[in-house]
Formats: C-alpha cells, structure tokens, sequence
C-alpha cells in the first residue's frame, strides 16, 4: 500500500529533528526508505515482520498467522473453505499464506475479497451473502478480520445454518465482542501491548546507542484463541 505524499511527510518529520522514528506500516517509497537510511536516524518497524528492514523492528508475521489459521481448519476435518478477506496489505499476506496451506493439503478454496477498507460486520453479511446466491459449497469460512466474521455468522445463521455444525468460522483479532457472540468466535490474538512495549524499548536502546543499526529483529508472535464457531 502506498501512502499518498507519503515522501512529503516523511521530510515534514524529519524537519522536526527527531530523536527516532516508529513505522506501523511499511514504507513502498524507496525515496522515502533511502532518505530515513541515509539520516542515521533510529527507526522502529511495527506490526509486522520487515523483510527488508530499514532498521529495528518489532511484530508478527503474517504470513504465519494465515498459516496457522488454515492449519486450525484442516484439523478439524474442513475440506472445504471460503476466505472473505479485505484488500489492505497486510490482510492480502495473510490470505495468500492461509490459501496455499489450504491447497498444499488438498482443501477446496473459493475466495471472496473485499475492496471496501476498512471493513465491517455489513460487509461480511454481504459477502456471505454473495457465496450463498452463488450455491458455492462450503464447510467452514476463514475471515480476515473478526468483524468480518461477526458478519459472516449472522448471514449464515439468518439463512438457517448452525455453527459450527453447519459452518465454522474463524476470524483475526481477537476483538472485545469475540469472547460474546452467539457461538463465540475463534480468531487470533496479537499482544498489541506487548509490542508497544518492545517498540519503546527497542527505540530508546536505538537513541541511547546501546543496540546497534539493524541488530534486532523481534518477533513479537500471535496466539490461536479456539472457541465453539470452529
């Protein structure tokens, strides 16, 4: 994803002369990239794994937690698996890697992606919705975001379907209202605590010079939290 006069604002930044800098989100503009480099200026990479770091950084990979949740699904016996999932980058990551897991183990995949960012509970009732006009038979829904999810449950359940018994879904995020849906819903916990702290911590060893220019990358890591939706 590429942020509009994202360069423009990386120079209104460092006019202010700051001691150090967080992402949470990574830089597409190499201009931009080359000029943060060439400052010297330390610089925490969050929420993600960089595979092509600019300097420090704390997250989680993406590419594990799509793993991670195609693997739940597959050992439950699911063999075949719609993803509703949003367009935003780091989403798009997680899909591809769920998708192939699926796949690689034989899984029937049909797909249904959302150009709307960002998305909500609407969303995900409409493109259940769309899935079920379209006959497309499915045994479980895999969801980028828990809102997602909460949508795809609610479409299911008007249309007469149990879950998990009929449909199981799983979504990410692991957001309040997870723990109390009507099954309650499996997804993904990421600590965001925990990586706000690590960022602070890596940032000001960065200022204070006591951990060098690109000598820690830190997975932060995820959790599967299964509950009755899978």
């Amino acid at each position: 994803m590429y942020w509009p006069g994202v360069f423009e604002r990386i120079d209104a930044i460092l006019a202010r002369r700051p001691d150090g800098i967080v992402l949470t989100r990574q830089l597409q503009s190499p201009e931009a990239r080359e000029k943060l480099i060439a400052r010297g200026i330390p610089v925490v990479e969050t929420w993600e794994l960089a595979q092509d770091p600019i300097d420090t950084v704390a997250g989680f990979s993406h590419e594990a937690v799509g793993q991670a949740m195609a693997e739940h699904i597959i050992e439950r016996g699911h063999r075949r698996v719609g993803l509703v999932w949003s367009d935003d980058a780091r989403a798009t990551r997680r899909r591809q890697a769920c998708a192939d897991t699926l796949r690689k183990a034989g899984v029937e995949v049909v797909a249904c992606e959302l150009e709307a960012v960002p998305v909500n509970m609407g969303h995900g009732r409409e493109a259940m919705a769309r899935l079920l006009a379209a006959k497309v038979p499915m045994d479980a829904v895999i969801c980028s975001i828990d809102l997602l999810a909460q949508g795809v449950m609610a479409e299911a359940q008007a249309n007469g379907l149990r879950v998990p018994q009929d449909l199981a879904v799983m979504g990410f995020g692991n957001l309040e209202f997870a723990a109390h849906t009507h099954p309650r819903l499996s997804s993904v916990n990421v600590d965001g605590g925990r990586i706000g702290l690590r960022t602070a911590e890596l940032l000001l060893q960065r200022i204070e010079g006591s951990l060098g220019r690109g000598e820690q990358v830190e997975d932060v890591g995820f959790s599967l939290v299964v509950r009755e939706s899978t």
